[in-house]
């Protein structure tokens, strides 16, 4: 879209006489876009866009529930007998973790608590190994 303004002259213009400057936008100049460069460009950013949602999924869904740490879990010692509980209605790992961990560290308690029950999920009623 192409504005003519009056344009300020210094010499005085003869009767009926009025100069207009042409104000071009900036994107103007640049050459038109083609569809094909149009779509390619879209699929590129839809694919980039595809591949974070993957990766920060993967990362966050993806991580395993265990000692994050790195520390080693705490096991039962060889031939030991397993001790048990039954898990109360509204008990998670965390709580069972909580009352029976001792002078251990209640996180490293909880991860040994998941690795030895095969994950976090508890039901009232169940028998939860300790470890």
């Amino acid at each position: 879209m192409t504005q003519f303004i009056p344009s300020l002259s210094v010499a005085a213009p003869t009767a009926g006489t009025v100069r207009y400057v042409a104000v071009v936008p900036a994107w103007a100049g640049r050459p038109a876009v083609s569809r094909a460069v149009y779509l390619r460009r879209r699929l590129m950013a839809g694919l980039v866009l595809f591949v974070v949602v993957v990766a920060a999924w993967l990362a966050l869904a993806g991580a395993p529930a265990g000692n994050a740490t790195g520390a080693r879990p705490l096991t039962p010692a060889a031939g030991a007998p397993a001790r048990t509980v039954v898990a109360q209605p509204g008990d998670t790992l965390w709580s069972i973790a909580a009352r029976h961990a001792g002078d251990r560290s209640t996180a490293a308690y909880a991860d040994a608590l998941v690795a030895a029950n095969g994950g976090t999920r508890i039901d009232a009623g169940q028998q939860i190994i300790l470890p």
